[in-house]
């Protein structure tokens, strides 16, 4: 039922165990007697690491955060619409078939991903609760405009599947946002960080 659509728990624990690896083979070099512009690469190596090792065993965005999961609904369907979340190069419009195939399946890929929230989010942030559904606010009217914007732009021969598309998706953000304004009391999980946490990222990444 989730074709397409990864585990985000399980990818990120599988993750955490290959960044370990990766950081245990750094450690194992000695760059004293490399030049400065090569133990400057190693550090900045180092402090991606780091970063990376932060976001995944303290920050926790698919347990923790529901708003992770409006961002991989929301931001599938931005990578191929185009603008400002897109790499490399521009964006041509109106959309060939190819990019319109794409823009539609990402929509219908939303209810997995939704799945995928209420299955992941098992210790949620209230306050980051909030954020996901005050953004899912009217999120039906939303992806109407969305489409009323995209029709013009793509071939006649897929409105029809951009808007069936576009009402999966809403509906499915819509049932989210249902089910979060549910489930929020039960989320407990402390906003904060902690200090050792914090003093941790502040010594090592920044």
């Amino acid at each position: 039922p989730h074709s397409g659509t990864p585990d985000y728990v399980a990818l990120d624990r599988e993750r955490v165990e290959g960044l370990a690896d990766f950081k245990a083979r750094l450690a194992a070099i000695d760059p004293s007697a490399w030049s400065v512009h090569d133990r400057i690469d190693y550090l900045v190596l180092q402090i991606e690491m780091d970063h990376q090792d932060f976001q995944l065993r303290v920050i926790r965005q698919p347990t923790r955060n529901p708003d992770f999961y409006v961002n991989q609904a929301i931001g599938g369907v931005t990578r191929y619409i185009g603008g400002r979340y897109v790499d490399g190069d521009g964006v041509q419009v109106p959309y060939d078939d190819q990019r319109t195939d794409g823009i539609v399946a990402a929509m219908r890929r939303t209810p997995e991903i939704v799945d995928r929230a209420r299955e992941g989010l098992i210790e949620g942030v209230p306050e980051m609760a909030d954020v996901a559904i005050e953004r899912l606010e009217d999120i039906g009217s939303k992806y109407r405009q969305l489409v009323e914007i995209l029709t013009p732009r793509v071939p006649d021969s897929h409105t029809s599947a951009l808007a069936e598309a576009a009402d999966v998706a809403a509906t499915s953000l819509g049932g989210y946002r249902d089910w979060l304004l549910e489930a929020r009391d039960d989320m407990t999980a402390p906003y904060a960080i902690g200090a050792p946490a914090f003093e941790w990222l502040v010594q090592n990444v920044y």
